[in-house]
């Protein structure tokens, strides 16, 4: 296919000819190299290299400069033509002849390639210059015609041997420079460049003269060094500088070649020259050649190992699968005298975890009952709930869930006694029971232990997961005679655990009945709370530390049922969240919250960015974004009127979900702030990948600033490294002058706090809003 011409083409086809006619008039400079036929003929090699490495594009470079040579020295027209003909045919034959090796440099690694380069490039490829040279000085009349035999041998020794030391010269030159040469290599090729020169320039360029000297071998081991250690950029580079330093020799009649007459001597020289450069480059292929096979062979062998390992896996498995199979025969005629005793005995086991089920569970605590009766002990019983087991089960799918519940039954069994009984009776509830117990403090230190083992982070697949367990402990007798009773007291103690923050143990007290009859009361009023219109929203401003204006206000949600007192969210909110309850209640907050801005804005109030909390369990709601832009169009917001703020600990578990879901908020428009920051699980690795706007400060960092060294330590780092990562810093709980002092001088941007104001009713912030409007308009408070 004939390349369309281009800008490139001509530029790098006048560096060509440039370059060309330089070393051809600079080696004609030379006194033996003054007059054609050149014994050695550089140009040829530049040519031939030129086409290989970079196409047939260039022969119009090749063609110019073989014309300038012999034109700028005053030489006939009809031969510069004939060189300019000879010249870019030659390269032309050159890459014919090498376009099945697919690489003309990798060629020289290989034996082949070599012949193949000696005898296409090297011997035929430069019969057609050198005929075609010839040809011209016999059109121009310089010789007589019976030299011209001898003229076209001469001139196919000098192309040949330019192409021999030139061309694989000048393909090594991009390996030389793209190559990472080592300390090692440097000083190793800087030894052999050195001993080179010296030993030449003793042989060569020295007083030893004699025809048939020994000592013009010793370039020999120089060209097996190079080939060793170097391949061929070693050889071609010791073979041209050898061949300098002999040409610079003979020109000053000096060295072993210059017995004879001028003509016998260069023959001399350059056959010598040249059966350096054919050992050297097929040296050096073999070098490459064995290597390869070295590799070829260490490949093999490690396949063969790796085949060998898995055939071995699965003979493992193939014996594995007939001893089951033999076992599972055994079972079978076993069962035919046994069966009632063998189905009594799956049914006592979870399929899963291998742990004993519930019957079994019932079955072990009336014996151990009985034994600590006989024994004067007590009886420790632990109903084990995990934290955020839901969580990880529903975004990372019920294979890697079952995979947990596996790895939580291996660890609590690693914290009891042999005697002791851990069972699973469903879902993520796990039980324990501690047999013959002297007193509480070893039941304490047990489930210590359990909540520590479960704290650290689980690695399964790619997943890295975080959770907890809430351990409710119920005592025998105390607590209970039997099986029903403390069942019942251990999981209200459970329930405890949870509502304390999680990730924690209590133990059963009488008051904690009327605590779970009030949780099952609050579930039973929730599911109609909404209907009656009973929740209501407050919001809480957030202030400008630099202005000290109003810049925006959180949505906070309040029960205040009919005929009865005011519920606290920290009651209601766990509720709903682990009944779902909070994603009818969640979506009528936001609506509730983006409606009620719209009207401030339709007042003239603000605008402000209203933030609304999103639970977990909102978080993972497929259809979140949609549902946000659904409420914006519906209620008339503008979507960088609304905040929504997240935890930390929602992003600490499938981190690429949770950035593809705060990517679809903020396509919207909306902007992300993450709440309560420094207390959940650490998540500062994943904070610069996440689409977030602001980070706010938890208030049990901010309650005793600047007093608390830990914590002023502990917030200045928060500042610092929000402001690295371009994000804006809220403070919460700001209750003193000093503490909002000490913000503004860190550079924080925002607070909140009852320094400022209380949550406030629609109505109440609504005259608030008024107020500070009326006190700074026209002009309007910036988002």
């Amino acid at each position: 296919m004939i390349e369309r011409p281009t800008p490139s083409h001509f530029r790098d086809n006048l560096l060509l000819a440039i370059l060309l006619a330089t070393v051809g008039v600079a080696w004609q400079a030379i006194p033996l190299m003054a007059t054609p036929p050149h014994l050695l003929w550089p140009a040829a090699g530049i040519g031939a290299a030129a086409l290989l490495r970079h196409g047939y594009h260039l022969w119009p470079g090749v063609a110019v400069g073989a014309f300038v040579i012999p034109w700028i020295q005053d030489r006939p027209l009809t031969f510069a033509l004939a060189c300019a003909a000879g010249y870019p045919l030659q390269a032309i034959v050159t890459r014919f002849l090498m376009s099945r090796c697919r690489d003309f440099v990798i060629a020289f690694d290989r034996i082949g390639g070599v012949i193949q380069f000696t005898v296409l490039a090297v011997g035929l490829a430069t019969t057609v210059s050198a005929a075609t040279g010839v040809t011209g000085l016999t059109l121009a009349g310089l010789g007589e015609a019976e030299e011209q035999v001898v003229n076209l041998f001469l001139w196919w020794v000098g192309d040949a041997t330019g192409v021999l030391f030139i061309t694989p010269l000048l393909l090594s030159l991009p390996e030389w420079r793209d190559h990472r040469w080592q300390v090692q290599e440097i000083a190793e090729g800087i030894a052999l460049l050195t001993f080179t020169t010296l030993g030449s320039a003793f042989i060569f360029a020295g007083s030893a003269t004699s025809e048939g000297n020994p000592l013009i071998y010793l370039g020999v081991p120089m060209v097996i060094w190079a080939a060793g250690h170097f391949r061929r950029h070693g050889v071609t580079a010791v073979v041209a500088l050898i061949g300098a330093i002999s040409i610079w020799g003979i020109t000053h009649g000096i060295g072993p070649f210059i017995h004879g007459t001028p003509i016998f001597t260069q023959i001399n020289l350059y056959a010598f020259l040249s059966t350096l450069a054919v050992v050297g480059l097929m040296l050096a292929a073999t070098v490459a050649e064995r290597e390869k096979s070295r590799a070829a062979w260490s490949s093999s062998l490690d396949a063969l190992e790796e085949r060998v390992a898995a055939r071995t896996a699965e003979l493992a498995t193939t014996n594995a699968s007939l001893t089951r199979e033999i076992n599972e025969r055994i079972r079978t005629e076993e069962a035919l005298k046994k069966s009632e005793e063998r189905l009594e005995q799956l049914a006592y086991f979870d399929a899963l975890t291998g742990l004993p089920n519930r019957i079994l569970f019932k079955d072990r605590m009336e014996n151990a009952f009985s034994a600590a009766k006989r024994h004067g002990q007590k009886v420790g019983v632990f109903f084990i709930d995990l934290d955020r087991f839901k969580y990880v089960n529903d975004t990372m799918g019920h294979g890697v869930g079952d995979r947990l519940l596996v790895h939580v039954a291996r660890e609590i069994e690693a914290c009891v006694r042999h005697m002791d009984t851990v069972s699973r009776l469903g879902g993520d509830e796990f039980t324990v029971i501690l047999s013959e117990v002297s007193h509480e403090k070893g039941m304490a230190r047990v489930a210590g232990n359990i909540i520590q083992r479960l704290q650290r982070p689980i690695r399964i697949d790619s997943h890295e997961i975080y959770i907890g367990a809430s351990i409710g402990i119920g005592i025998h007798p105390d607590d209970g005679e039997d099986f029903e009773t403390i069942t019942r007291n251990a999981d209200a103690a459970m329930y405890q655990a949870k509502e304390s923050g999680r990730n924690t143990y209590r133990f059963y007290t009488a008051e904690m009945n009327a605590r779970t009859a009030r949780r099952l009361e609050l579930e039973r009023n929730l599911h109609q709370a909404l209907a009656r219109e009973e929740f209501v929203l407050n919001f809480q401003p957030k202030v400008d530390i630099a202005s000290g204006r109003i810049s925006g206000m959180e949505t906070l949600v309040r029960w205040h049922p009919d005929g009865g007192d005011p519920i606290s969210p920290g009651e209601f909110i766990p509720v709903a969240e682990e009944t779902g309850l909070i994603l009818p209640l969640g979506e009528w907050i936001l609506r509730q919250a983006c409606r009620t801005n719209r009207q401030f804005i339709d007042a003239g109030l603000g605008p402000f960015r209203m933030a609304v909390n999103l639970s977990p369990r909102q978080f993972q709601r497929k259809d979140l974004a949609s549902m946000v832009a659904g409420i914006l169009a519906e209620t008339g917001l503008p979507p960088a009127n609304l905040e929504l703020e997240i935890t930390e600990s929602m992003v600490m578990t499938d981190v690429d979900k949770v950035i593809a879901t705060l990517t679809e908020l903020t396509n919207l428009g909306v902007h992300i702030s993450m709440d309560d920051f420094g207390t959940g699980y650490s998540s500062l690795s994943y904070l610069r990948k996440l689409p977030i706007h602001s980070l706010k400060v938890d208030r049990s960092f901010v309650s005793e600033l600047p007093a608390n060294p830990e914590d002023a330590a502990i917030v200045t780092a928060i500042v610092a490294l929000a402001h690295n990562l371009g994000l804006l810093v809220v403070a919460e709980g700001v209750e003193t002058p000093g503490q909002l002092e000490f913000l503004r001088q860190l550079g924080c941007e925002e607070y909140q706090g009852f320094l400022f104001s209380r949550p406030l009713s629609t109505d109440n912030i609504r005259q608030l809003l008024t107020q500070e409007t009326s006190a700074h308009h026209p002009e309007e408070i910036p988002l």
